[in-house]
């Protein structure tokens, strides 16, 4: 766990919280990646993780970012995994769209279906791949159950890999901006804490709120959205309601 200062700015005071050196301020933004995707910081009351945004969109302070989407022709059913054994640290699928080098670094591959099924592994590499063409997928660890040519895998990117404004009909919130970052630049996104965030909507004071569209956050209301719906609760408001269209003080938990 890394511990900063209040410039955001790792510390190293806290002998007890050994610290990852990262030099950028939550408030910076970086054209070149200065940690891990996924880094955790911790700033006093506050908890970031470090992403790299969209190359489609630039993004302002205040914006709940969610994670990229899974790519449908990467999935069970269209991908065709290669036969391998117990032990091995990469395997190789046919592809149903093209995949570019990388893609699926620090993400997972899950294996969903026929023998193997269950099992998860994060993904270390993948080299670049055309449609049809077979890719080879670097694995961190030897796969624990041998795969057949049956089982049928998943590939889910890292999270903070091409994090994106979104909306709760199809997409998974992970962060909040903190600060100005152009499109295919590295930031820090906050989790957790006291946080501004643009509401869409008027919302009561203590009230849960989701992830709304556009990137800002709606009231979540129990008497219509079930806990097993699209939409996930966020965090809540303080004891005071948050005006329309403003950036309003809420506490947010996506990530501790």
């Amino acid at each position: 766990m890394a511990t900063a200062n209040y410039t955001g700015r790792p510390s190293n005071k806290s002998q007890w919280q050994p610290t990852i050196p990262v030099d950028q301020s939550i408030y910076e933004e970086s054209s070149t990646q200065k940690a891990p995707l996924g880094t955790r910081l911790e700033v006093g009351d506050r908890v970031f993780y470090y992403g790299k945004v969209s190359a489609s969109a630039a993004v302002t302070p205040g914006y709940v970012l969610s994670a990229p989407q899974m790519v449908a022709s990467h999935q069970a059913d269209i991908l065709t995994p290669i036969a391998a054994n117990a032990g091995v640290t990469s395997v190789q699928v046919t592809l149903g769209a093209a995949m570019t080098k990388n893609q699926y670094a620090e993400g997972y591959m899950i294996v969903s279906s026929g023998t193997g099924a269950g099992m998860s592994y994060r993904i270390k590499s993948n080299v670049a791949a055309l449609t049809a063409a077979t890719a080879t997928i670097v694995l961190y660890d030897p796969i624990a159950e041998p795969m057949t040519a049956t089982s049928e895998v998943n590939f889910i990117p890292n999270l903070y890999n091409g994090v994106k404004i979104g909306s709760e009909v199809l997409d998974t919130p992970i962060g909040v901006t903190v600060s100005n970052v152009t499109a295919g630049n590295y930031a820090w996104l906050q989790t957790a804490g006291p946080a501004s965030v643009f509401h869409t909507a008027a919302t009561p004071a203590a009230n849960a709120v989701k992830m709304g569209t556009l990137g800002a956050v709606a009231v979540y209301n129990t008497a219509t959205t079930s806990p097993l719906a699209t939409a996930l609760c966020i965090g809540r408001n303080f004891n005071l309601a948050a005006t329309s269209a403003e950036q309003n003080p809420i506490f947010l938990s996506i990530r501790k």
